[in-house]
């Protein structure tokens, strides 16, 4: 499925599913008494105790779903955002270098 999408199987687990994570959510729950666990902590770990993985995303990837419009709007923002700022760092380096001394 992810050769499909030309979507990197080893970066999809190490960033989007890395092990680690579900280690120290686990272990944080372990370690947090239970009326001061919020709502989705108390629904883990719950589960966790029952040995049910429903939790877990198993043959699930959002980077395999189509991105909605509003992901999409969001990209636009920080693309926007992005080349703004480029534009204002552009400016302070024309500035800087009009500000030193020939030579």
């Amino acid at each position: 499925m992810f050769s499909r999408e030309n979507i990197s199987f080893k970066l999809h687990r190490n960033i989007d599913h890395n092990l680690w994570v579900y280690v120290y959510l686990l272990v944080h729950l372990l370690n947090t008494p239970e009326d001061m666990m919020n709502g989705v902590e108390s629904m883990i770990f719950s589960k966790f105790k029952n040995q049910d993985i429903s939790w877990m995303p198993i043959n699930t990837a959002k980077a395999l779903s189509a991105r909605s419009q509003s992901e999409e709007k969001t990209v636009e923002i920080h693309i926007a955002r992005l080349e703004e700022n480029v534009g204002k760092l552009q400016t302070l380096l024309e500035k800087s270098e009009a500000k030193k001394p020939n030579k």
